[in-house]
């Protein structure tokens, strides 16, 4: 009955035609799983079932990074998987001699720029700027997942890069935003997001995809993870899925409810935690980033004690590191993040980040580990609690658009083997039920400078409401100065009596301007040539198609009507 096509996502590629009645999963909705990987060299992991896997590169240090291909004949480039923001882009040049790799739109003949203005993205510390242009997209590692789309094309930046040239090595040339399409650039005419882009062109795929981050203990040729694009891969959780709900469409902001240090809570209320602003899941952003005073908070919680407060100061900033033994590290305490369960507001999701997730793995020699702290403070006007990689590394974070709300479940690649595997994600009653509408809170002086979008937009919007109510006000008064001629009258001067000897007269309704010539505009007595104007008897344009205007003397004697050649009204 059906010539069905099937086996085109399998891992050998080969083409299978079978006749029969039906696919056998033809029904299925589509799914794509993408191995992530580490280091430059891919694992290249798609199973069977309609499926697909390709590889992420990187640590938590650098961010993930999966391959794509841009253009025909299909040039790989490495671009950071980031559900922070939403455009894809990737870089054209070597970004003033920094990259060793980059799309070179000469040697594509399918690509297309397009006559659109420049756009940039502006983040903390760093900046891109990019024209518009099209041509073809696909993921390395399934090539058969291939859209026309349009990108940015990355031709300068500052600070957005690593350094490949010094380094020696490709860490990223691009950035693959997964974000909401409310947070494209540029503002007013946002590129669609390549994700959109496939979700068109394959209606069978579900608004799901999910990230699997491994930790950062492997080897930089090991798998790093997977991404799944339209589900969720069930190979590497351990336990069920749970999910929270999504707040608003932009970022995946989600809300934490408690934060706890072994058996020490915070104590800090919801909507502490959730200002200024909702909390964000961002694959983007190495660490938990937290607000200076919950930050302050969780350091005082920890068990770490120092020679001195110089040194504390610098491995909670991020500067300086320490050096553990294994047998230290499985007696720190986990750190506890409480999100909203979405399938009852009265519970919370526990999620434990373990000690060889907040505490980053920089070296060994087999004995000591050297580990830098995952935790930072952050005062961005408009931003929360990040949940960045050191969080996600733990689960399978699963973005569930259609049903609204983020997942997690506990990671079977997450945990080395020198550590015990955790439990699988649960749920706990809250302590207390509130609302966490946010509380904005004050920066302090240490925070980044700048504005964010969101006041840019603010700004913005002021500035079109202010010049638009200066133009109502200005108009008004014009009308008003209008009226109040029309009212008063001034300079009237009478014209000469008409064969009928009526009491029409002539009034120059611009008189308070006048200069004392006749070339002031007049309103003219309505009734055609046998009337004498004083000066210039044209009519203002604003009277046109009434014909012959004039002003009507009522019967009592005062009152003045402007009238046509058929109308006293």
């Amino acid at each position: 009955f059906f010539l069905c096509v099937c086996g085109a996502r399998m891992r050998s590629g080969w083409l299978l035609l079978v006749l029969g009645l039906s696919c056998s999963q033809a029904g299925e909705t589509d799914v794509y799983h993408l191995p992530l990987k580490r280091g430059a060299q891919a694992l290249a992991q798609q199973h069977r079932q309609r499926r697909a896997t390709v590889a992420l590169n990187g640590t938590m240090e650098v961010s993930y990074t999966v391959d794509l291909a841009f253009g025909t004949p299909p040039q790989k480039i490495a671009v950071i998987v980031d559900t922070g923001s939403s455009n894809l882009a990737v870089a054209v040049n070597s970004n003033d001699n920094t990259l060793l790799q980059w799309f070179r739109t000469g040697q594509s003949v399918t690509f297309l720029p397009i006559n659109q203005p420049d756009f940039g993205v502006t983040y903390v510390e760093s900046s891109w700027q990019a024209k518009v242009v099209k041509d073809i997209v696909s993921f390395a590692e399934a090539p058969g997942l291939a859209t026309t789309a349009y990108f940015g094309a990355i031709s300068t930046s500052t600070n957005f890069f690593q350094n490949e040239v010094e380094m020696r090595h490709i860490v990223f040339s691009g950035i693959l935003g997964l974000g909401y399409p409310s947070l494209a650039q540029p503002i007013g005419s946002p590129i669609p997001t390549l994700w959109d882009t496939l979700r068109v062109a394959r209606p069978a795929m579900a608004d799901v995809f999910s990230l699997t981050l491994c930790d950062n203990w492997q080897s930089v040729d090991d798998l790093a993870g997977y991404m799944t694009l339209g589900g969720m891969d069930e190979r590497f959780i351990r336990g069920r899925v749970l999910f929270t709900p999504i707040q608003h469409h932009g970022y995946y902001s989600v809300q934490v409810t408690s934060l706890m240090v072994g058996n020490t809570d915070l104590g800090y209320d919801c909507g502490e935690y959730n200002s200024p602003s909702f909390s964000i899941v961002d694959s983007g952003t190495s660490n938990l980033m937290l607000p200076a005073k919950i930050h302050t908070s969780l350091q005082n919680a920890m068990p770490f004690t120092f020679n001195n407060t110089q040194i504390r100061a610098a491995f909670y900033a991020g500067a300086a590191s320490i050096l553990l033994r294994l047998s230290d590290v499985r007696t720190l305490p986990k750190i506890f993040i409480g999100v909203v369960s979405a399938d009852n507001e009265t519970e919370e999701i526990v999620l434990p980040v373990h000690p060889w997730h907040y505490l980053r793995l920089q070296q060994t020699d087999g004995v000591y580990f050297e580990f830098v702290w995952g935790v930072a403070d952050i005062c961005e006007p408009g931003s929360g609690i990040t949940l960045g990689s050191v969080v996600m590394s733990g689960y399978q974070v699963v973005f569930n658009r259609t049903r609204n709300a983020v997942g997690f479940a506990t990671s079977t690649c997450s945990t080395p083997q020198v550590f015990p595997d955790p439990p699988p994600v649960r749920t706990r009653p809250r302590a207390v039920v509130s609302s966490c509408t946010p509380t904005y809170s004050e920066c302090s002086s240490s925070s980044s400078g700048g504005l964010t979008q969101t006041e840019e937009l603010i700004i913005i919007g002021a500035c079109v409401l202010g010049a638009c109510s200066l133009v109502l006000i200005l108009y008004y008064i014009f009308l008003r100065r209008l009226r109040q001629t029309y009212a008063s009258t001034p300079g009237r001067q009478p014209l000469s009596r008409t064969a009928n000897n009526d009491d029409r007269m002539g009034v120059n309704l611009f008189s308070e301007y006048s200069d004392g010539d006749d070339d002031d505009l007049l309103l003219r007595d309505g009734y055609g040539s046998e009337d004498e104007a004083l000066g210039n008897s044209r009519v203002p344009a604003f009277m046109q198609g009434f014909g012959d205007v004039g002003l009507q003397r009522m019967s009592d004697g005062a009152t003045f009507v402007v009238a046509d050649d058929s109308s006293t009204a």
